[in-house]
Protein backbone atom coordinates (compact mmCIF):
# COMPACT_ATOMS: atom_id res chain seq x y z
CA UNK A 1 0.00 0.00 0.00
CA UNK A 2 2.78 2.31 0.59
CA UNK A 3 4.10 2.33 -2.92
CA UNK A 4 0.48 2.77 -4.20
CA UNK A 5 -1.35 1.66 -6.60
CA UNK A 6 -1.26 1.63 -10.70
CA UNK A 7 -0.64 4.93 -12.35
CA UNK A 8 -3.78 5.22 -14.80
CA UNK A 9 -2.42 8.41 -16.07
CA UNK A 10 0.13 5.92 -18.04
CA UNK A 11 -0.78 4.68 -21.05
CA UNK A 12 2.10 2.19 -21.19
CA UNK A 13 4.98 1.25 -18.45
CA UNK A 14 2.52 1.59 -15.31
CA UNK A 15 3.63 -1.83 -14.20
CA UNK A 16 7.51 -0.77 -14.58
CA UNK A 17 6.44 2.37 -12.75
CA UNK A 18 4.76 0.37 -9.77
CA UNK A 19 7.49 -2.11 -9.44
CA UNK A 20 10.02 1.01 -9.03
CA UNK A 21 7.82 2.53 -6.67
CA UNK A 22 7.88 -0.97 -4.54
CA UNK A 23 11.20 -1.28 -5.17
CA UNK A 24 11.94 2.46 -3.60
CA UNK A 25 9.75 1.44 -0.36
CA UNK A 26 12.66 -0.93 0.23
CA UNK A 27 10.88 -4.54 -0.61
CA UNK A 28 13.18 -6.71 -2.12
CA UNK A 29 12.29 -8.89 -4.93
CA UNK A 30 13.92 -11.50 -7.31
CA UNK A 31 13.66 -12.69 -10.78
CA UNK A 32 13.14 -15.61 -12.77
CA UNK A 33 15.82 -16.06 -15.22
CA UNK A 34 13.77 -17.03 -17.96
CA UNK A 35 10.31 -16.89 -20.30
CA UNK A 36 7.53 -17.37 -18.46
CA UNK A 37 5.43 -15.77 -21.29
CA UNK A 38 5.79 -15.47 -24.71
CA UNK A 39 4.54 -12.48 -26.27
CA UNK A 40 4.04 -12.11 -29.82
CA UNK A 41 3.94 -9.02 -31.99
CA UNK A 42 3.87 -8.17 -35.84
CA UNK A 43 6.53 -6.23 -37.57
CA UNK A 44 3.86 -4.14 -38.56
CA UNK A 45 4.36 -0.10 -38.45
CA UNK A 46 2.10 0.13 -35.35
CA UNK A 47 3.76 -2.25 -33.78
CA UNK A 48 7.20 -0.30 -34.22
CA UNK A 49 5.51 3.27 -33.04
CA UNK A 50 4.11 1.07 -30.27
CA UNK A 51 7.69 0.18 -28.67
CA UNK A 52 8.65 3.54 -29.76
CA UNK A 53 5.73 4.89 -27.37
CA UNK A 54 7.27 2.03 -24.53
CA UNK A 55 10.28 3.47 -24.77
CA UNK A 56 8.81 7.33 -24.54
CA UNK A 57 6.90 6.09 -21.53
CA UNK A 58 9.46 4.62 -19.75
CA UNK A 59 11.95 7.14 -20.07
CA UNK A 60 8.76 9.34 -18.52
CA UNK A 61 8.68 6.99 -15.68
CA UNK A 62 12.14 7.50 -15.06
CA UNK A 63 12.52 10.65 -14.52
CA UNK A 64 9.11 10.80 -12.28
CA UNK A 65 10.98 8.16 -10.18
CA UNK A 66 14.19 9.82 -9.70
CA UNK A 67 12.79 12.89 -9.13
CA UNK A 68 10.12 11.94 -6.52
CA UNK A 69 11.26 12.96 -3.12
CA UNK A 70 9.98 10.62 -1.43
CA UNK A 71 13.09 8.33 -3.74
CA UNK A 72 15.99 10.81 -3.16
CA UNK A 73 17.64 8.98 -0.66
CA UNK A 74 17.09 5.72 -1.59
CA UNK A 75 18.60 5.97 -5.36
CA UNK A 76 22.09 6.44 -5.93
CA UNK A 77 23.74 7.77 -8.49
CA UNK A 78 25.11 4.99 -9.86
CA UNK A 79 21.94 3.10 -9.96
CA UNK A 80 20.24 6.38 -11.96
CA UNK A 81 23.34 5.87 -14.13
CA UNK A 82 22.84 2.48 -15.13
CA UNK A 83 19.03 2.79 -15.26
CA UNK A 84 19.58 5.63 -17.94
CA UNK A 85 22.50 3.87 -19.90
CA UNK A 86 20.22 0.45 -20.26
CA UNK A 87 17.28 2.75 -21.35
CA UNK A 88 19.41 5.02 -23.99
CA UNK A 89 20.96 2.02 -25.11
CA UNK A 90 18.31 -0.59 -25.63
CA UNK A 91 16.21 1.99 -27.71
CA UNK A 92 19.36 2.71 -29.91
CA UNK A 93 19.71 -1.25 -30.51
CA UNK A 94 16.04 -1.23 -31.94
CA UNK A 95 16.37 1.69 -33.90
CA UNK A 96 19.42 0.59 -35.48
CA UNK A 97 17.53 -3.04 -36.25
CA UNK A 98 14.82 -0.61 -37.72
CA UNK A 99 17.17 1.16 -39.95
CA UNK A 100 17.02 4.55 -38.01
CA UNK A 101 20.34 5.03 -38.42
CA UNK A 102 21.01 8.42 -36.77
CA UNK A 103 19.05 8.27 -34.25
CA UNK A 104 20.45 4.97 -33.03
CA UNK A 105 23.54 6.32 -33.07
CA UNK A 106 21.82 9.72 -30.71
CA UNK A 107 21.14 7.31 -28.33
CA UNK A 108 24.16 5.40 -28.00
CA UNK A 109 26.02 8.32 -26.99
CA UNK A 110 23.52 9.45 -24.85
CA UNK A 111 23.97 5.43 -23.14
CA UNK A 112 28.01 6.41 -23.07
CA UNK A 113 27.83 9.57 -20.97
CA UNK A 114 25.55 7.87 -18.41
CA UNK A 115 27.96 4.62 -18.73
CA UNK A 116 31.01 5.16 -20.69
CA UNK A 117 32.76 1.96 -20.10
CA UNK A 118 29.52 -0.26 -21.47
CA UNK A 119 30.86 -2.84 -24.02
CA UNK A 120 27.02 -3.48 -25.51
CA UNK A 121 26.62 0.44 -26.15
CA UNK A 122 30.33 0.74 -27.76
CA UNK A 123 29.09 -2.43 -29.96
CA UNK A 124 26.26 -1.11 -30.89
CA UNK A 125 27.44 2.29 -31.89
CA UNK A 126 30.56 0.24 -33.98
CA UNK A 127 27.53 -1.47 -35.63
CA UNK A 128 25.83 1.86 -36.46
CA UNK A 129 28.88 3.16 -37.84
CA UNK A 130 29.97 0.40 -40.07
CA UNK A 131 28.76 -0.84 -43.24
CA UNK A 132 25.82 -2.76 -43.00
CA UNK A 133 27.33 -5.73 -45.50
CA UNK A 134 30.73 -5.57 -43.31
CA UNK A 135 28.36 -6.03 -40.10
CA UNK A 136 27.17 -8.90 -41.74
CA UNK A 137 30.34 -10.43 -42.29
CA UNK A 138 31.72 -9.85 -39.04
CA UNK A 139 27.96 -11.90 -37.70
CA UNK A 140 29.21 -14.49 -40.08
CA UNK A 141 32.16 -15.10 -38.72
CA UNK A 142 31.10 -14.69 -35.21
CA UNK A 143 28.46 -16.94 -35.72
CA UNK A 144 31.00 -19.52 -37.18
CA UNK A 145 33.57 -18.97 -34.59
CA UNK A 146 30.96 -20.38 -31.91
CA UNK A 147 30.62 -24.08 -30.63
CA UNK A 148 27.43 -25.75 -32.27
CA UNK A 149 25.21 -26.96 -29.01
Amino acid sequence: AEAGMFDTSLTQGEDFDLWLRIAGEGYEFDFVDKPLVFYRSGGSASAIGTVEKRFRSNRRVLSSFFSNPLYQGKVSRGMKQNAWAATWRKEGYFLLDRGKRFQALWRCLLALIYMPSSKMTWRTLLRGLLPRSLVNIIRSLNQRSQPNP
